[in-house]
Parts: structure tokens; sequence; C-alpha cells
């Protein structure tokens, strides 16, 4: 990121991705401090498991029927998909930014998504 000064007391940042910068998605987050006094956030997706293996009855027509039995059991999964440290006072910081951002989306109305 590049900074540069204006007369007056401002300051432009320019934004630049790094190009290691990836989006992750995520529906979940799991949260706790650190013995050194900082947060770590560890972002998941929460689902549904695949089984390994499924078994189903075969229909008097042939074709595929009712599942009879599916290896292992339904189970809920969270894989993890990012985690970031960051210190309690950015931790405040960035917690402020979100709810700053979500009241302003909700003010806007439900119908306006941009």
């Amino acid at each position: 990121m590049s900074e540069r000064r204006y007369e007056g007391g401002q300051i432009e940042f320019h934004f630049e991705y790094d190009p290691g910068y990836r989006l992750v998605a995520a529906n979940g987050v799991w949260g706790d401090p650190t013995p050194r006094g900082d947060l770590r956030l560890d972002f998941f997706v929460e689902a549904v498991s695949l089984p390994t293996r499924v078994m189903h009855a075969i229909s008097p027509e042939g074709r595929v029927g009712t599942e009879l039995r599916r290896e292992p059991e339904r189970r809920f999964t969270r894989r993890i998909q990012l985690g970031i440290l960051v210190s309690m006072d950015h931790a405040e910081r960035i917690a402020r930014t979100i709810q700053d951002t979500v009241a302003e989306y909700r003010s806007r109305g439900a119908d306006d998504k941009a």
C-alpha cells in the first residue's frame, strides 16, 4: 500500500492486492485470545460431511431406490479456511468496521443490494 501526503492534513491511500491474495468463503468463526494477548480467529465453513459410502436398494424397475445405510453416519464438519492473528485493539477496530458496514447496508433497505 502506498501513501501520499497532501497539504491541509490529508492523506490518500492506494490499494494493491498482494500476489498471494485470495477470497475464501466462511460461514462461521472460532476465536480465542492467545497467551500473548492477541486474538486468533479461525474462519470455517460448516457443512454436513459427504459420506464415503452409501448403500441403496434397487427398485423393482431396476433403478436406484431407498437409501439403506451410509458410512460414516451423518456428521457435521467445520473445515477451517483461514486463520488470522490480530491485536485486541485491531480486533475492536475491525469489529466496529464490520458493525458500521452492516448498519449502513441495512439502512439502505432490503431491496438495495449494491
